[in-house]
């Protein structure tokens, strides 16, 4: 669903309404964006601290260029609006090395970006944000109060926040509030007409005020300006019944005007309206000389020579002298269904319309339909039956033809852009004519398929592929039988007992072994998961690692939210235990992992990460590797928000933290070094060589991590699974992606269009996929 931007503005100065100038834009992507961008729009809200030293010009000039800007920027959105604001800043700078005054201009601006059902704001000096909706009201502000925006210095900062949009949000972007814009007076406001949202805003103002305010509607991505006074016109258009005398003014009116011909369309330009479409100025006509006989369906009508319409007269009059005359009621139509295709087609449908035609015409020139009998049932059928099946005929062989045609053009524009490709040297530039020609290939594939299209499409593919260091994969079921409908399974790991799997839905781990012939099988009688275990309940499993060889034999070690542990291991009953909590008491515990012997477990609600020593006893009455030691606190006096953790990985001395937000947070211990043995870097920057994208960015907002687990063999790396993507990234232990792994499109295994929710990769070099309760398995290279 996309949504559409109705924007109204709102300004206040020295007490009175004064119309806005050009400190805003809106815009919407276009066909010139780059293929990052589409379907985004994009909102900016300026506030100058000196007005009087810059033109309403040349912040048009400005906002415009930052338009251009973010439009042509690739990679995430946070990427493109940092491009924005820096051309903003350049601008600004620009213009302050060149003044004569003493004073120095910056800026304070919000920007605002819908992009695929989220709101991406960023913010830079003092600005103010709310989002209205129907499941929360938010305030987005800069906490910092001596922050001086943009053109202060080559170096600039900005807050970013992402929130979820829906239509009939309510986005308002302001530098200065009144103290009545607060919960209590805004919330609920989405549910008001516009008129009536102004008339709150407007309550209680006692000074300046610049607003641009943003009404959000379902639609197809576009931008419209609105006009407070206009609202109700354009999207309630009941009114009240207009007096008979000013009815009558009106008509007359009406009827006197003159209409420009430069108001009137041509006909062909009727292919391109939809069914539905709003005026926006009514224009004048003269309903006396309009033509009520003309069938807007586009059917045609036959009047035969000599005879009267006999619906109305009923009676029957002399067979005519002359073949039926035929009067074109909608050439429009018939040219679109029998003009478009050339050659033979346009022959074999000349010949059946005539065909239809003068079996109507026979069938109908001696009968009335007064005239009782079955010729009479047999004339309405065949009036029926002779149009539909004409159309339908006539259909069938303009679609078989004119997708052909639409397949053909489409593959030649594919072609020019892979020649445009061959011609250029600037890498970045190559990819984005790669890129287009991919896309215009995927489109002749919508008109069918050929032999030149699938080459098209192997080049164009791999060509990006090299350039996105993406690896495909062949992927097919992994197991014989399929889990239940409500399991969603997430972290998949495995050793040589089998490949585990958790489902997060459900809180309990599934075991799985190889067949012979390849496949994985449900261990029925595995069991592992919530319940009573002696004094010990067990709620749901968050998370879970293969254990180490030790004496009991134990395979997998669970943990749930309050930090109750089972042991698991196949044909035997789970071991329950638990681990020492802190001081404070558990608050909730989000995930764990175990390198060699030490146990890390992070409590998401106390932003806390505690270590375990762990011990095998090697007697029969101790389960496995017990954690029976008080919890040391391994970040110390380091503070890291772990609110938002999903996962994390232990490697040595180097700890992996990964967030709901897609940023790592990287910790490293040294018992060793002064004061505290911890150091955490939050957020540590990624490694990021692809060509069109930003080299070094601290969160990924076009993502959607979800699942990171590393490995050892063949190569020590890590890999998160990313589910916007549907990709895996293949990351090093300094955080560089090495590669992307993607699937190979297969029409024998063709994978679900579901989301991809959970990731996995086994001692035998395989790389699971879950989809939720299905799961496919491929061979990494």
């Amino acid at each position: 669903m996309a949504i559409d931007f109705y924007t109204y503005t709102l300004k206040i100065a020295d007490g009175a309404e004064i119309p806005i100038a050009k400190e805003y834009l809106v815009m919407a992507s276009s066909l010139k964006s780059h293929r990052h961008r589409k379907g985004e729009i994009l909102a900016v809200m300026l506030d100058f601290n000196y007005p009087a030293l810059i033109t309403e010009n040349e912040i048009k000039e400005m906002a415009t260029d930052a338009g251009k800007t973010f439009f042509a920027t690739p990679g995430s959105v946070t990427n493109a609006i940092q491009s924005a604001a820096g051309s903003i800043n350049n601008a600004i700078l620009e213009k302050n090395l060149a003044a004569d005054s003493g004073e120095t201009l910056n800026a304070s601006a919000s920007f605002a970006v819908s992009h695929n059902g989220y709101l991406f704001l960023a913010q830079a000096g003092i600005a103010h944000t709310f989002i209205i909706g129907a499941e929360s009201l938010t305030h987005f502000t800069n906490p910092d109060p001596n922050e001086r925006g943009l053109g202060a210095s080559r170096r600039f900062y900005l807050n970013f926040k992402q929130i979820t949009l829906s239509a009939g949000d309510l986005i308002i972007l302001s530098t200065n509030i009144p103290a009545t814009w607060d919960d209590e007076h805004l919330k609920g406001s989405h549910l008001l007409s516009m008129e009536q949202v102004r008339r709150r805003l407007m309550n209680q103002i006692n000074g300046d005020l610049t607003a641009l305010v943003i009404k959000c509607r379902e639609g197809k991505g576009t931008v419209q300006e609105e006009d407070w006074a206009e609202e109700k016109s354009r999207f309630f258009p009941n009114r009240a019944p207009v007096p008979e005398n000013e009815e009558s003014l009106s008509s007359e009116k009406d009827r006197n005007a003159e209409v420009p011909p430069s108001e009137f369309e041509k006909p062909d330009d009727f292919s391109s309206q939809s069914e539905f479409t709003t005026i926006e100025n009514p224009v004048p006509v003269d309903f006396e000389q309009q033509d009520y006989g003309s069938d807007e369906h586009g059917e045609d009508i036959v009047i035969e020579t000599g005879q009267a319409e006999r619906a109305r007269t009923g009676k029957e009059k002399q067979p005519p002298e002359a073949p039926p005359q035929r009067i074109k009621k909608a050439k429009r139509h018939e040219g679109q269904l029998f003009n478009q295709s050339t050659g033979q087609p346009s022959k074999i449908k000349e010949e059946i319309r005539k065909f239809f035609l003068k079996i109507g015409s026979r069938l109908s020139a001696n009968s009335s339909p007064l005239e009782g009998g079955g010729s009479t049932h047999l004339m309405s059928v065949i009036v029926i039956a002779i149009p539909i099946i004409l159309i339908a005929t006539a259909a069938l062989v303009y679609i078989y033809s004119g997708r052909r045609e639409q397949h053909q053009a489409f593959l030649a524009e594919a072609q020019s852009y892979i020649s445009q490709a061959a011609s250029i040297e600037e890498a970045s530039q190559q990819r984005e004519y790669w890129l287009k020609a991919y896309d215009t290939v995927l489109k002749a594939l919508e008109f069918g398929d050929s032999d030149l299209s699938a080459t098209l499409l192997t080049q164009t593919q791999t060509i990006i592929d090299d350039m996105d260091l993406v690896t495909r994969l062949d992927f097919r079921p992994a197991t014989t039988s399929q889990f239940s409908q409500d399991v969603v399974l997430s972290k998949i790991k495995g050793n040589d007992s089998g490949i585990y799997l958790l489902d997060s839905a459900g809180g309990r781990i599934y075991h799985t072994e190889k067949n012979s012939k390849g496949f994985y099988e449900v261990d029925a009688n595995f069991q592992c998961g919530p319940g009573t275990y002696g004094v010990i309940t067990l709620g749901k499993i968050v998370d879970f690692t293969t254990l180490p060889t030790n004496t009991r034999a134990y395979e997998v070690l669970a943990v749930d939210s309050a930090g109750n542990l089972l042991y698991c291991l196949p044909d035997s009953d789970p071991v329950p235990g638990s681990l020492i909590p802190p001081e404070s008491e558990w608050g909730r515990i989000a995930a764990m992992s175990l390198d060699e012997y030490t146990l890390y477990v992070v409590d998401a609600d106390h932003d806390r990460i505690w270590s375990y020593s762990g011990r095998d006893f090697e007697i029969a009455a101790m389960a496995g590797i017990v954690f029976s030691s008080h919890p040391v606190d391994f970040l110390g006096t380091e503070e890291v928000e772990l609110g938002g953790a999903l996962d994390l990985i232990v490697n040595k001395e180097d700890m992996f933290i990964l967030h709901e937000d897609s940023h790592m947070t990287t910790c490293q211990y040294n018992p060793y070094r002064e004061g505290n043995a911890t150091e955490c870097q939050d957020p540590t920057a990624y490694g990021d060589s692809r060509i069109g994208y930003e080299k070094n960015p601290l969160v990924y907002f076009d993502s959607q991590f979800r699942v990171i687990q590393e490995t050892t063999y063949p190569n020590s790396a890590f890999y998160i699974l990313d589910a916007a993507e549907r990709a895996v990234l293949q990351y090093s232990y300094q955080l560089n992606l090495e590669r992307m792994l993607k699937p190979q499109p297969s029409k024998t295994y063709p994978l679900p269009e579901t989301e991809m929710t959970g990731v996995g990769v086994s001692t035998e070099k395989e790389l699971f996929l879950a989809f939720g309760n299905q799961l496919y398995v491929g061979e990494l290279p």
